[in-house]
């Protein structure tokens, strides 16, 4: 389905039969070559049969993210880079990826795109943040007063779109390289930051939230993940003393389930996928031979991953 080193950055699971998927060639460098093609994958019948389409709009970018709000409608993140800087932008289609219609423009937003209903969303570059009310038509830059400063060399690191940004009703988390963790509960208009039990030096690469209060995010910075929970929206962590002897990337919560996690690894030296069903103070491994990107669950049992790189030219994503 793909092209040799392309990658799904990103996973939208809408319902047991439509799921979309963004994805882009890790080899493509920076700056972004200028005739790069970021693709899209859209399934309409359970992943019997996919569409594969050129988002020739965008040529020359690489996408992060996408959310899908049916069949028909979905919303991509984009960014490039070349001697002006980085530019990134939002695209939308509405006739099943067809065709892509630019509806914002500059750096903001050019890595997460979450929405909390069909309306309001949000698209975020580090600090750089703009919502809209309807349906992603229209942005509105969020005012630098909203949202606390990132420290020198702060920022956000991604192994999926789909992990690294949470969303719960009409709350948001996202972490950073130096342990902290920005939430908004009022759609990403409004940001606070707090320091996890992590340290200062964490990199929180992903996390999980079951409702707006109980969570859980990852370190990478160590060769073993490290985990830590919160139980007040994120305002105060705690270290989960019995850390496992794995390396786990990306995790998602399996929503009906009491406490289930998945979690997973796209190292290719060092593939796992792992479960936990009592939100992350145990794992037992179900795979080590296949590394996964992006996972999302729409039930207990109705989930999508995403394969880490296609490495040939007869593998799909």
């Amino acid at each position: 389905l793909l092209p040799v080193d392309y990658a799904v950055y990103s996973i939208s699971v809408v319902d047991e039969n439509v799921v979309w998927a963004v994805a882009y060639d890790r080899t493509a460098g920076v700056p972004v070559a200028v005739d790069h093609i970021i693709k899209v994958l859209r399934t309409i019948d359970s992943g019997a049969s996919w569409d594969v389409f050129d988002v020739t709009e965008a040529i020359g970018r690489k996408s992060f993210d996408i959310v899908a709000f049916n069949q028909d409608t979905a919303i991509i993140t984009t960014l490039t880079s070349g001697d002006n800087g980085f530019v990134g932008g939002v695209f939308k289609t509405e006739n099943g990826g067809g065709s892509w219609t630019q509806k914002s423009l500059g750096y903001t937003g050019s890595v997460w795109v979450r929405f909390f209903n069909q309306t309001d969303g949000v698209i975020i570059n580090i600090n750089s943040m703009a919502t809209t009310n309807d349906g992603g038509e229209t942005w509105l830059p969020v005012p630098s007063a909203n949202i606390p400063v990132f420290q020198t060399d702060e920022y956000t690191l991604i192994s999926t779109g789909t992990n690294s940004c949470q969303v719960i009703g009409d709350h948001i988390w996202f972490g950073t390289n130096m342990g902290r963790v920005y939430r908004s509960q009022d759609k990403g208009l409004n940001w606070e930051v707090f320091d996890s039990s992590l340290g200062s030096s964490a990199t929180i690469l992903s996390e999980a939230f079951k409702d707006t209060l109980n969570g859980i995010a990852l370190d990478i910075s160590s060769p073993i993940t490290k985990f830590s929970k919160t139980a007040n929206g994120g305002e105060t962590w705690t270290n989960v003393s019995s850390s496992p002897d794995l390396r786990i990337r990306n995790i998602s919560y399996l929503p009906g389930t009491t406490s289930t996690l998945i979690g997973t690894s796209d190292i290719s030296s060092n593939p796992i996928t792992a479960y936990s069903v009592d939100f992350g103070e145990t794992w037992k491994v179900i795979d080590e031979n296949i590394p996964l990107r992006a996972t999302q669950f729409i039930s207990s049992t109705v989930g999508w991953a995403t394969k880490s790189r296609i490495s040939s030219s007869n593998q799909a994503a």
